[in-house]
């Protein structure tokens, strides 16, 4: 599959001002979520909304860093990374997502890898969560050289959002 990693487009919008990146993004995630394909991310069956997009994405598109990975032969959004700064601007929570559909060997790493990198080059220390049992995104951290990362035992946001039985994450803070 022929596919580039590019930063997001706010600029080419559908008739309701929404940028057709983000309708793929929801698109996907939405299906993936119905189906329990995340089921380490922290909104349990909350699902992204048109409105959510107009009144936090877009809003908030200069606060944070988001990059997207696009089928070319599609033009299709198959998986997001976003850099959600915090206050200061020099710190920076990373989520990735990708579409269950497309089983693309690698795709995440190039994504975190390019994530890590962009942040270094503006000074923004990134931090990483996620559940100690989300196995994937552990081995991209580690095949990175990050080590195992911090455990962080039951972490609030967390709690009866995932399913299972654990609520413990391994945090990395990777400083620029």
């Amino acid at each position: 599959m022929n596919y580039k990693i590019r930063e997001i487009n706010w600029n080419q919008k559908n008739k309701d001002g929404i940028p057709y990146d983000c309708i793929d993004v929801m698109n996907y995630f939405n299906r993936d979520l119905k189906k329990g394909k995340y089921p380490y991310v922290p909104r349990k069956n909350n699902l992204i909304t048109r409105n959510e997009i107009k009144n936090k994405w877009i809003p908030n598109k200069n606060r944070n860093i988001t990059y997207v990975a696009e089928d070319l032969k599609l033009n299709k959004i198959i998986a997001s990374a976003t850099i959600s700064l915090i206050q200061n601007k020099k710190e920076g929570i990373l989520q990735i997502t990708k579409d269950s559909n497309y089983k693309i060997k690698g795709i995440g790493t190039e994504l975190t890898k390019k994530m890590i990198k962009i942040a270094s080059s503006k000074g923004i220390t990134i931090i990483i969560r996620t559940s100690v049992k989300n196995k994937s995104a552990i081995k991209v951290i580690k095949k990175l050289g990050y080590g195992e990362g911090e455990l962080i035992k039951n972490f609030e946001p967390y709690r009866n959002k995932i399913k299972g039985s654990s609520y413990d994450v391994f945090e990395w803070i990777i400083k620029s």
